[in-house]
């Protein structure tokens, strides 16, 4: 069996090649939120689960600098395809939007800046997949509003799942944990969690 570092070295050189543009926007990131940006080898994963499903609109909590956002806008197939991508800061927003201005998709993409869970209560639109990566502590009210707004077969992905074990910040590793439980236990959904560094929940509605 690999050890996790072997396993994500020899993961690193076969696929290697992000796209110049995202890979650009990745670059953007300031240093102190690089350990923050979804993993390009995760992000990869992503694109492969929403093209799986034909996804046409998807919902992001939690936009960042754009490089998800990007991953997903590339990802999307049929006709008038949207990602919504909804950041609560101010900065990151600001960031992202410079970002997705120059980025060849962006008709693809409409950026919000206000709560997710604000967001998350108030839609009325039906997504075909909606990606979680946003504050930690509300992953628990995150899904009881996401499966409102998602179609049937349509999925939910979360990120940072195996957050489980933050010494320093015991409020996330229980948020993640309660989040698990609720996945795993929902008649509802089917799902798994991917074992990637910091852990990506699938869950298939029903």
């Amino acid at each position: 069996m690999f050890r996790e570092d072997i396993a994500d070295d020899y993961i690193s050189t076969v696929y290697y090649n992000e796209p110049q543009e995202i890979k650009n926007i990745r670059e953007s990131c300031p240093e102190s939120l690089t350990k923050m940006q979804m993993h390009y080898n995760e992000c990869r994963i992503l694109s492969v689960f929403l093209k799986s499903i034909r996804a046409n609109k998807v919902l992001e909590l939690g936009t960042l600098v754009g490089c998800s956002t990007a991953w997903i806008a590339q990802s999307l197939s049929g006709d008038m395809p949207l990602v919504i991508s909804v950041e609560k800061s101010l900065k990151h927003y600001e960031i992202a939007k410079k970002n997705i201005n120059q980025y060849h998709l962006k008709e693809r993409i409409q950026l919000v800046h206000r709560e997710c869970l604000d967001f998350l209560k108030s839609t009325e639109i039906t997504f075909d997949a909606i990606f979680i990566d946003a504050k930690k502590i509300e992953y628990p009210k995150y899904l009881r509003e996401a499966k409102r707004c998602l179609r049937s077969g349509g999925l939910i992905i979360a990120d940072n799942t195996l957050m489980i074990d933050q010494k320093q910040m015991p409020e996330i590793s229980n948020a993640m944990k309660e989040f698990n439980y609720l996945v795993e236990s929902d008649k509802e959904l089917t799902s798994a969690i991917i074992p990637t560094k910091s852990g990506l929940t699938l869950a298939i509605k029903n």
